[in-house]
């Protein structure tokens, strides 16, 4: 295994770690927004499934963006049905 291959696997593993965390965490109604994700992080946020999980709409290119989108969805009304967070 070459060092790229294996610096790629251990930063995949590290981000599927993240996966039980946010899953409590929605469990708990807390949104979760990441900024600052960028090239072959997003790659592979998206390969484990972590991306998918928090929604692309959760993540952004800049931490300003990132507070922008949270505090819109938060002055925003829940869909009708929907759990109130």
């Amino acid at each position: 295994m070459s060092t790229n291959t294996a610096e790629k696997s251990s930063e995949t593993s590290r981000l599927a770690q993240w996966m039980p965390i946010l899953s409590w965490l929605q469990g708990k109604g807390i949104d979760v927004y990441l900024a600052d994700v960028h090239g072959p992080l997003r790659e592979q946020s998206r390969e484990t499934g972590l991306l998918e999980e928090i929604g692309e709409d959760h993540v952004s290119a800049t931490l300003d963006l990132a507070v922008k989108t949270a505090e819109a969805a938060l002055s925003t009304p829940p869909a009708e049905g929907a759990p109130a967070a």
